[in-house]
């Protein structure tokens, strides 16, 4: 994992499938994933922004109700 406050142009390249800019800003959209458009218009994609949604899609791991039964 990087330590890199945002994603370097080949991850966005390959989160989004995408090699040009504007089809990877467009798709960035379409999914809800926060990103700003720099000066050069390229996307800028916070690390925190895609780490945040996988942890958001790991199972929850449920109580265990059995100790509650003494």
């Amino acid at each position: 994992m990087s330590g890199a406050l945002f994603l370097r142009r080949e991850e966005v390249e390959e989160l989004t499938g995408y090699r040009m800019p504007s089809r990877q800003i467009r798709w960035l959209r379409e999914q809800g994933i926060p990103h700003w458009v720099a000066a050069d218009g390229r996307p800028r994609v916070p690390r925190a922004a895609i780490e945040g949604a996988a942890r958001r899609f790991e199972p929850e791991v449920e109580p265990d109700f059995s100790v509650l039964e003494r």
